[in-house]
């Protein structure tokens, strides 16, 4: 209860409980609910190194660019929500990505086909291609 009265809560779940609780336990104008679909089980995580990066092996450097990188993070976060599209904000949330490499992997990732757009400017949303 005293939270709810301190601060304003943003909660990312796919675990309709969760958000059952939260509503009843915070003020509901202080929780702001984004359900997501449940991930992939059978997909492995993305491993993640010291700077945010998937890494390869002990050494932790990676063989691929950083953008490189960024696109294919982008891309298992949006396959991962196929069932909706997503805006920039949720693809960072949900890849890691740092904003500065959005630009280039996106614009590569639509350019090449994989990802599409619907929208424009802050009202842009992803989905992958079937």
């Amino acid at each position: 209860g005293e939270l709810g009265q301190l601060a304003q809560v943003l909660l990312f779940t796919h675990h309709e409980r969760i958000a059952e609780i939260a509503q009843r336990e915070l003020d509901g104008e202080a929780v702001a609910v984004v359900r997501l679909g449940g991930r992939v089980h059978d997909q492995p995580p993305i491993p993640v190194g010291a700077d945010g990066f998937g890494t390869n092996g002990p050494g932790g450097t990676s063989s691929i660019s950083r953008r490189e990188e960024a696109e294919e993070r982008i891309m298992a976060a949006a396959r991962r929500s196929a069932h909706q599209p997503l805006s920039k904000s949720e693809l960072l949330d949900l890849s890691g990505v740092p904003e500065a490499l959005w630009p280039g992997a996106i614009r590569s990732l639509v350019e090449r086909g994989v990802l599409s757009k619907q929208g424009d400017r802050k009202g842009a949303r992803y989905r992958p291609v079937s």
